[in-house]
């Protein structure tokens, strides 16, 4: 809940204008955009956590590697003020202005990044399982 109460500084109005993935441009409470930074923030972690326990028992293409790895990297740019702010708000400090007042446009970008490296993994996650590779030879 601290998350919560940080994101509530980051705009001096009641509300703030930022963008989901299933609405589009909108207008929420400063509630509701720590209920929003709070949910992108646990689903981004949520994804990276998946990638660091599933990725190594898969058997990727170099290209597909490559660009999960491109993907990955466009996601961690995209959340890093999130982790920011989060690990700042964790021992009780605040992050600058600057940062504070980008969130309303990070956290969409992070939420928009974060889903397609899901999809991407997904996809590949898929694709590994299904390829005559991942799955062993039967027994003669």
């Amino acid at each position: 809940m601290a998350i919560a109460l940080l994101v509530l500084t980051v705009a001096a109005c009641d509300s703030v204008r930022t963008r989901t993935l299933e609405e589009g441009e909108v207008n929420m409470s400063q509630a509701q955009f720590a209920a929003q930074f709070e949910r992108v923030f646990r689903y981004h972690n949520r994804i990276t956590n998946e990638l660091i326990m599933e990725l190594p028992s898969l058997s990727l293409s170099e290209e597909d590697t490559d660009n999960l790895s491109d993907a990955e990297e466009r996601m961690n740019e995209a959340c890093d003020s999130l982790n920011e702010v989060a690990s700042l708000e964790a021992v009780s400090q605040h992050a600058d202005f600057w940062t504070e007042s980008g969130l309303p446009e990070a956290v969409p970008q992070c939420e928009e990044a974060t889903h397609a490296v899901e999809a991407l993994f997904e996809t590949l996650h898929t694709r590994a399982k299904a390829s005559p590779e991942a799955s062993p030879a039967p027994a003669p």
